[in-house]
Parts: C-alpha cells; structure tokens; sequence
C-alpha cells in the first residue's frame, strides 16, 4: 500500500478507509498522538488533503503495509 500512495494527495477521510480506521481515530492519531511531527511535514488541523509525505510518514507510523 506505502507504494501506491507514494505520489498522490488523498482525502483524510479516503485515507481512513484505505487502511481499515474510523475517520475519527486517524483525527486521533494526527492531531493529538502525532501533531508535532505532522507539523515538520506542513501539516495544519483544517486542511483535508494528507500529501504523499505526510501519508508516507503515517504509514511507516502505523505501520500500514
């Protein structure tokens, strides 16, 4: 899955899904398990696009295969 990700933006809420978690728990885990180093990937709270950095990162966090 990390290599389909690689070079394109997602929703938020499409990224949930893709890997099998509530919307709600991927929030969780963003803006409160992993904000600060989101932040090094110019990550903001509102935004609704997760870039290919910030899916890569998530998934190595999660440990998404």
């Amino acid at each position: 899955m990390a290599d389909e990700n690689k070079n394109m933006a997602m929703l938020k809420s499409e990224y949930a899904k893709k890997i099998g978690i509530p919307f709600r728990t991927l929030s969780r885990y963003i803006n409160e398990m992993y904000i600060d180093e989101m932040k090094t990937f110019d990550y903001s709270v509102t935004q609704k696009y997760l870039t290919p950095k910030q899916i890569q990162f998530l998934n190595e966090k999660l440990v998404i295969t």
